[in-house]
């Protein structure tokens, strides 16, 4: 049962919200210009996730225009991915070094992509 004495709070005062997550530094007609551009990739592209479309923007909004014309000029685009996820069910619990998981069952994906297009992994 409650008094009249009681000061009731808000939830913002007991539990404040955690501050936006901002890692480019966009100011608000930046986020503002970020959102129209994202709603329009979605709109051309319906069956994209929007979480591309996001990271697509960020890419192209924050790297020099030179870097982002070689990658889609040379098809950096289709590197394959470093992790090899071909999924599976799990059938043992072993932890192997990459010594041994080579030695059971040879390359990964990536590493056999690297081979044949002689490229040098860093």
């Amino acid at each position: 049962m409650s008094t009249s004495n009681e000061v009731m709070l808000a939830p913002e005062d007991v539990f404040p919200r955690a501050p936006e997550h901002n890692p480019y530094n966009y100011t608000e007609l930046d986020k503002k210009k970020r959102d129209l551009a994202i709603e329009a990739m979605m709109k051309d592209y319906p069956k994209s996730p929007q979480l591309w479309c996001e990271w697509i923007y960020d890419y192209v909004t924050n790297n020099p225009k030179d870097v982002v014309e070689d990658v889609i000029n040379n098809n950096r685009w289709k590197v394959p991915s470093k992790r090899n996820n071909v999924g599976g069910e799990v059938t043992c619990g072993e932890i192997l070094t990459a010594d041994q998981y080579k030695e059971l069952y040879g390359l990964s994906g990536y590493e056999k992509w690297l081979k044949e297009n002689n490229v040098e992994s860093d």
